[in-house]
């Protein structure tokens, strides 16, 4: 059976992450589930995110791969929001953006 690298299960990690800002995006668009398809879209999105974040959970810690999901998404949801629906973003929330970046980056230093 062919092992994968550990790269592959970072891109999941990724792939997860964007499914989870695509699913946010779906649920603003719900309008508090006022619209259903959008909602029910989202739930569905959802649902491929954490089956991203369970195989990438079989090789890499839980520590790792959640912090990086979580971090990742957030980063692309507040961007996302502050491009697509025009969401004032303060500058702390600009400075925390970047300490988010630097702790992922920490992540990796032995």
């Amino acid at each position: 059976m062919t092992t994968f690298p550990v790269h592959f299960f970072l891109i999941l990690v990724v792939l997860g992450a964007t499914f989870d800002i695509a699913a946010n995006f779906f649920l603003k668009k719900s309008n508090g589930f006022k619209l259903k398809k959008w909602g029910i879209c989202g739930i569905i999105i959802m649902f491929v995110a954490y089956a991203f974040l369970a195989v990438a959970l079989t090789k890499l810690t839980l520590a790792v791969v959640y912090t990086l999901w979580m971090a990742f998404g957030m980063l692309g949801t507040a961007l996302l929001g502050w491009q697509i629906f025009q969401q004032k973003l303060h500058i702390s929330a600009w400075i925390g953006m970047m300490m988010l970046v630097v702790g992922i980056i920490l992540i990796y230093i032995p």
